[in-house]
């Protein structure tokens, strides 16, 4: 039996993980990162993560989520920038109150990267 704690990505049971959340007008957007290493192979430099995106509304007016923007970058410093409408193939409304969370992945060359949204 599963406990709240337990988490499974892409079939993989995840015990450690990063937390990373911030607040504007009222959105908070929490980001989960999880190495997967049933998928990598650090030998030839293929580092596969998941992240889980949790979207909670906590303004008082309903939102969509329409597009997104952020840049991936190894620690060799070697940038990917993801850049789209919507995500996962979906534009959701996010009312009052509601949560919205969504899971993906991506690959780095090396072991550590990072996330940041333009400026």
């Amino acid at each position: 039996m599963l406990n709240s704690s337990d988490v499974y990505i892409f079939g993989e049971h995840i015990t450690n993980m990063a937390i990373f959340t911030e607040v504007t007008a009222g959105i908070r957007v929490s980001v989960e990162t999880f190495y997967q290493p049933t998928h990598s192979n650090p030998a030839q430099s293929h580092y596969v993560f998941a992240y889980r995106i949790t979207i909670k509304n906590d303004s008082e007016q309903a939102i969509r989520l329409k597009r997104r923007h952020w840049y991936i970058v190894d620690s060799d410093n070697t940038r990917r920038e993801v850049e789209g409408e919507g995500v996962v193939g979906e534009q959701p409304y996010i009312a009052p109150g509601e949560t919205y969370r969504y899971v993906s992945g991506c690959n780095l060359n090396t072991e550590l990267g990072k996330c940041s949204a333009p400026i």
